[in-house]
């Protein structure tokens, strides 16, 4: 049986090779220079970073006068080239400060080309608007961790995630034709979609009922399956993959879902606050920072930047969300700076998440 994840073409007649239609093109663009960037000298990706977030800067000046503000402060001016130690000027923004500036952190409208402000994940108190083309480079880390860990998109993909803010939870699953947004790029299999706050019993169910081959959920929520079978006896017999997100997925909980599923179980770091910021090493159990994404900066007490086996606060820039951005955000949370990765990536290296520390 074929195992290669083949591009989804664009035309009818023509299956392969294929002609992606502009939504894949773009995808699969930016997976050529992920293979190109991510083993780059370290030096020539932070390079890279300020690059983008320069244009951030610029867009900041105009359309946002609390960013303005704080930047004039810092001496930081529009078009400036930056270095680290000018950025280290701009002060950090702690969570409660971005929650008390609320709406002042966002512009009137983004650049046109970056499409519609969305909703994006929401707290018990606070909301993070992206825009279109944020979404899309977050999509695009996601699917980079896919591939970095050859997982088969031919089969069926199951997406538990909570769906609905209110008391009733659906109990009923929405079929997809493929895997949804973001997989645009690949001819995948088939896809479902539920409510994670149902009952582990009738998770299972579906799993099993459904032949789910991959299943992409939260940590907690993969944790209280892996229980639940273990308790039970249940298994999960075509499942080839587990994936979490959002919250810390703990050694313990890793080990228990691989004891219990007996399949590979890939972690994300993936904060509201910011989307995709790293994801797990293939080849080792630490995690690499999506750095084309998001520039990570771990910083002590006093707002030195850590090294090798120190742990710090984890101070957020995402580089394209021009519809909240976020300059320098502590986000609550702590993590330990790692080593060079020996796979040859260059990617910053997380060794772990501490926590949820958050103010």
């Amino acid at each position: 049986m074929m195992s290669h994840n083949v591009p989804r073409s664009g035309l009818r007649d023509i299956a392969w090779p294929a002609l992606p239609d502009e939504i894949g093109a773009r995808m699969l663009a930016l997976q050529f220079q992920f293979e190109e960037t991510e083993r780059w000298p370290a030096a020539d990706i932070e390079a890279q970073q300020f690059r983008q977030i320069e244009e951030l800067l610029r867009f900041c000046h105009g359309a946002i006068p609390f960013w303005r503000d704080r930047l004039r402060k810092a001496g930081i001016r529009p078009g400036q080239k930056l270095t680290r130690q000018i950025w280290s000027r701009l002060p950090i923004l702690t969570r409660r400060e971005a929650q008390e500036a609320g709406l002042r952190l966002r512009p009137a409208q983004v650049p046109e080309d970056h499409g519609k402000i969305i909703t994006g994940a929401t707290d018990a108190t606070f909301s993070y608007p992206r825009s279109e083309l944020a979404r899309f480079m977050g999509f695009a880390a996601n699917l980079r961790g896919l591939l970095w860990h050859g997982l088969d998109m031919s089969g069926k993909a199951a997406f538990a995630r909570q769906l609905a803010a209110g008391v009733e939870v659906p109990q009923t699953t929405a079929a997809m034709p493929n895997w949804g947004d973001g997989f645009e790029a690949f001819a995948t299999g088939p896809g479902i979609v539920f409510d994670l706050r149902l009952p582990p019993s009738r998770q299972c169910d579906i799993l099993v009922q459904e032949r789910v081959t991959v299943f992409i959920t939260s940590a907690s929520n993969a944790a209280q399956l892996a229980r639940y079978c273990r308790e039970t006896g249940n298994g999960l017999p075509d499942l080839r993959a587990v994936y979490t997100n959002g919250t810390v997925l703990t050694e313990d909980t890793r080990a228990l879902c691989r004891e219990i599923f007996g399949v590979p179980v890939i972690a994300t770091y993936c904060p509201d606050e910011t989307g995709f910021v790293a994801i797990r090493c293939p080849d080792h159990d630490h995690l690499h920072v999506m750095a084309e994404h998001v520039k990570v900066e771990i910083l002590d007490a006093a707002g030195r930047s850590c090294g090798p086996g120190q742990t710090g606060h984890i101070v957020v820039t995402p580089l394209h969300n021009f519809a909240m951005p976020l300059l320098r955000c502590d986000i609550g949370d702590e993590a330990e700076i790692g080593l060079p990765c020996t796979c040859g990536r260059s990617l910053p290296v997380l060794t772990c998440i501490l926590g949820r520390t958050r103010a």
